[in-house]
């Protein structure tokens, strides 16, 4: 069918009306639309989920197995303009909760649910519908699956608790995200913050800042809950074998843990210091090491506890004036680099070497094409004189 004709069919639901063309033309290049003629099974209950559905015409029947006597029994049915199967998708096994069996002549657009994702990320509008038409959903089923399984620690019962708790990520500004881990290639999960929520109220002179609400550096590392390897990118490159062969010893250390929850400051930290050991290991660039060491002295800020902030501080400076060294930047990113040494001297208490720092951003014969770091590093260089002169 023609990619038009299926971005056309697909603004007839309303969990896509306000997405973009360019979103929706994402989505209907790699949709699968089917028109079955004969009732069929979809999925059955226990299934592994990739994709969800949304129905174009007709009706879709959904079935839970009662524990007691193995019948299954109906618990819902949809009918065009309805979507289904991305409880899947929030659900932390992967597997579907019921099954889904369609009428004669129902007709299906079949969608991966990496663009769930994706829809997690629109406009505000968006995300209401998306999750009020689950949040209605989960109460259709909600009573009719605790009949069969009442007890607390049924299974079923902790995959309702577990999709309540990914609808819960929308109250904290947050959205899930598939990735697939380059080092052992497994599909895994983790959690970005909305950047539309982020609010920032501060910034420190090294650049930490502080928010009001939702913190995305919480959620910046990304820890596979399969092997442990920790890593900043989103679409991240296999890693090559010899790599992997640099990397096993360290992986070798760590249990595996599911970063994939609500973070605080202290989870945080263990991702950053997972991630900073597998990207030594890896012997990756020292921007990136300093970037890690820097961020854990900023996580380590926020707990107040000045000896770890200190130790993480001296070695994001030690990286930084090797990237100083040896590796090439852009003149904005150079002389932001020229900064941020001179201010990572002055928080470690070598006030004269922060003066020549500073000094070199003040100083730079291009300092007139990006005036306002020059401006910060020359405040920042009378502060510190000024300082030193009170002390002598």
């Amino acid at each position: 069918m023609d990619i038009n004709r299926k971005i056309q069919m697909l603004k007839r639901f309303a969990i896509f009306k306000a997405s973009s063309d360019s979103d929706l033309e994402k989505i209907a290049k790699e949709t699968e639309l089917t028109l079955l003629k004969e009732e069929k099974t979809i999925f059955k209950e226990g299934d592994y989920g990739e994709s969800f559905f949304a129905i174009s015409v007709g009706k879709v029947d959904f079935y839970k197995k009662a524990a007691a006597t193995g019948r299954e029994v109906l618990v819902n049915t949809l009918e065009g303009g309805d979507f289904f199967g991305e409880l899947a998708y929030f659900n932390k096994t992967k597997r579907r909760l019921l099954t889904a069996k369609a009428y004669r002549q129902t007709m299906l657009f079949e969608i991966p649910h990496r663009f769930l994702g994706l829809l997690q990320q629109s406009e505000e509008v968006v995300v209401d519908g998306l999750v009020q038409a689950m949040e209605t959903k989960k109460e259709q089923y909600h009573s009719k699956i605790l009949e069969l399984a009442p007890q607390a620690g049924d299974s079923v019962g902790s995959e309702i608790f577990s999709f309540e708790q990914e609808i819960d990520l929308k109250k904290e500004n947050l959205y899930s995200l598939k990735l697939v881990c380059p080092a052992c290639r497994e599909e895994i999960t983790t959690l970005r913050a909305l950047s539309r929520h982020v609010k920032i109220i501060r910034t420190d002179s090294d650049f930490c800042r502080y928010y009001d609400g939702v913190n995305p550096l919480l959620y910046e590392i990304t820890v596979c809950s399969v092997c442990s390897y920790g890593f900043t990118k989103n679409k991240p490159a296999p890693l090559p074998a010899e790599k992997m062969g640099l990397l096993q010893p360290v992986l070798a250390t760590l249990l595996p843990k599911n970063y994939s929850l609500l973070r605080d400051v202290q989870m945080s930290i263990e991702a950053f210091e997972i991630a900073l050991q597998c990207q030594v290991a890896l012997e990756s660039k020292k921007a990136l090491l300093a970037r890690l060491n820097l961020r854990l002295a900023w996580m380590y800020r926020y707990q107040d506890n000045q000896v770890a902030e200190r130790k993480y501080l001296q070695a994001a400076l030690e990286n930084y004036r090797e990237v100083f060294s040896v590796e090439n930047s852009s003149l904005k990113e150079e002389l932001r680099l020229i900064y941020l040494i001179g201010e990572l001297y002055n928080r470690l208490d070598d006030q004269h070497q922060a003066v020549n720092w500073f000094n070199k951003a003040v100083m730079h014969p291009h300092k007139k094409q990006f005036p306002l770091m020059v401006e910060k590093a020359r405040d920042r260089w009378q502060d510190i004189r000024a300082e030193i002169i009170l002390k002598k």
